[in-house]
Parts: C-alpha cells; structure tokens; sequence
C-alpha cells in the first residue's frame, strides 16, 4: 500500500505519487491543507481549465515540435513496442498532441465532460491504496497526517493494457527548415548488456560520421537495452531518410569492428560512465523511485555493470541478432519539413496539428 524509502544522506524532502503523475514538494501541513482544498467536495476554480488560448497551445505544440522533434519522432517509432510506450505516447507524444489540440478548439463543448471526468478520476485516484510515497529526508519523517488526508479508496490492478493506433511507419509535418528521424524496436527478452557497448560503438564510430559529418545533420545516436530495446535518432537533419537508410548499416559496421585490432576499452568507459552522472538530490530521488516502482534492485543494477565491464568482441556477435531485428524490421518515424516526406511510400503522413 503505503512505500516509504528513506535516504538518510539528503536534507531535502520530496513526495511524489508517479500513478497519477502528480508531483508536489512542501512541507506537510502545506501538503495535506493543499490536499483537503484542492480535492474536497468539487474541483475548486474549474474556470482555470478553459483559459488556454487555441493560438497560444498550438504554437507551443510547434516549438516543442521543432526543438525536440526526435523525442517525437522516437515516441511516434517505439508506440507500438510496450504497453508503457503506448501509455508515454497517449500522456506526451503525437497522441496527446492531437488530443489537447482538439479539446481545446472546441472547449465549449468539451469542457463539461472534462470536469466530469477529473471529479470521477478524483474519488479514484486521490486515496491511500493508490499512493506511492517517496521521501528524502534528514531523518524519519511521520507521514500520518498526510495518509490522514486521504480516503482509503481502493487499489488499482496489477496489470493494464495499453495499446496504440499510430502506424509502424510515421510521418509528421511540422513548421521547419529541418527534419528528426528514429527508428526502434523491443524484443523484449533479456539479452547481454553487451549491446548497451555495441551501440555505443555504432553511435560514436558510425552514425557520427555517416550522417553527422557526411549527411549534414545536427547529431545522431543508437541506444540499446538488456530488454532488447534499439531505438535510433537523428537530430536537424536535413535527409532524414537517408540517415534512416544509414541506420540498416549497423549491424554490417559491428561486425567489422568486431573483425578489427580496434580495443573496446573505451567504449566500455564511456557506457559505464552513462551510469554514474552526478546527480542533485533530486535527481538521486527520482533514480531510486525509477528502480522501486520497476522492480530493479542494486543487485540489479551491479550485475549489469558487470556484464558490461567484460563485453567481449565475441559477446557483442553472439548478440548481433538484436541490431539486424533491428535494421530489419525497426519502426519508424520521421518528423520534418513537407519537402523531406513527399513521395515516401512507406509513410503515413500526418499533420502536427
């Protein structure tokens, strides 16, 4: 029901409920007044909800749209890979773009059935058995007054399913001079961390020169997981199917690298040091409820690093398997100027908005 973790080493005091996406950090007579006033009988002030402007919204949609269209782009390709990837895209990516965008060009009809729904999702969502608490804290604080707040309500499924309409192969149309491509796929089954190293070598000694250096773009990268997940990216760039062209080569480039005197060493260095940053405290909170609320351990998390600190040419060919599923049959997205997605067979053009 009710997970505390505390961390003794941090001053600083954070209260997260990750079901719901709901983030707050204060002190707690602040939390629990917050709670019993915001979520008492009725939703208070509803008029808030039908300030946003359709011009201001949609423009925002557009700059996010053109600053960071290879996280779209890469929410568009993997959708279909997980039921938390379906579940990313419906919160932040194409999904909810479309839907934000419809609801509030037509907020006078949609507004009533909103609020309706935030009071349903209130009694539901706002009680004890569905509260995931996380604390960082100088010493063991008392969370009574907090559960106090709170209905006892009751617990959510262990298993939900989340599924997506997108297509495998997306286009998306946004106001720019420039284009973002991805491309990804999961196995999901466990592999050898090995492959976490490989695509590090595929990033550094071969999408940086084929498509940063030759193609022009801003940067490009592959990123691999022990769940047999490869997701690749492009950043402003200017032919983003040739680089999702590019991207089949992977698996060609490994195993030549593999064939090659070229050490591993610092590849190994540079994928363990992604696991090491320097973090706030924060930062360290948000890493520990990451693990808790996924199931991993530090256990976990060590044999991992172990794994990876032995990769072996031969290791990483033993796994090949997961880049060539990969070029193979790898979804994917590209989001960009009108010109780059003309006449591109393979692509189910959308607008943004």
């Amino acid at each position: 029901m009710d997970r505390l973790e505390h961390h003794s080493h941090f001053s600083d005091l954070a209260i997260r409920d990750y079901r719901e996406h709901i983030a707050v950090e204060m002190n707690y007579t602040a939390l629990v007044s917050g709670f019993r006033k915001h979520f008492g009988d009725r939703l208070q002030h509803p008029e808030i909800l039908v300030s946003y402007d359709q011009t201001d919204t949609d423009q925002a949609f557009r700059a996010m749209a053109v600053r960071s269209g290879h996280s779209l782009a890469a929410k568009n390709a993997m959708a279909q890979a997980s039921a938390i990837a379906a579940l990313s895209d419906r919160i932040s990516g194409y999904s909810a773009i479309r839907r934000i965008h419809e609801m509030v060009q037509n907020m006078d009809e949609e507004i009533g059935p909103f609020i309706d729904l935030l009071e349903e999702l209130k009694g539901k969502a706002f009680c004890r058995e569905r509260l995931t608490v996380s604390v960082i804290s100088g010493s063991e604080p008392s969370l009574e007054r907090l559960l106090g707040a709170l209905p006892l309500g009751s617990a959510v499924p262990e298993d939900a399913e989340y599924v997506t309409d997108l297509p495998r192969h997306k286009g998306c149309v946004i106001p720019a001079k420039t284009s973002f491509s991805a491309k990804g796929i999961l196995l999901d089954r466990k592999v050898d961390p090995c492959v976490r190293v490989a695509a590090n070598i595929a990033s550094l000694g071969y999408l940086w020169n084929m498509i940063r250096v030759q193609g022009g773009a801003y940067g490009a990268g592959l990123s691999a997981g022990s769940r047999g997940g490869v997701t690749f990216y492009s950043y402003r760039d200017p032919d983003p199917i040739r680089s999702l062209e590019v991207s089949r080569g992977v698996p060609d480039f490994l195993r030549a690298f593999c064939a090659s005197d070229e050490s591993l060493d610092g590849y190994i260095i540079s994928t363990l040091s992604e696991d090491e940053p320097l973090r706030t405290p924060r930062e360290e909170d948000a890493a520990g409820d990451r693990m808790w609320l996924s199931g991993t351990t530090e256990q976990d998390l060590l044999e991992e690093r172990d794994k990876v600190l032995h990769t072996t040419k031969e290791k990483i060919l033993e796994n090949l398997f997961v880049f060539e599923r990969f070029a193979e049959d790898g979804n994917y997205s590209v989001v960009g100027m009108e010109e780059a997605l003309k006449d591109q067979d393979g692509l189910t053009i959308c607008p943004l908005l």
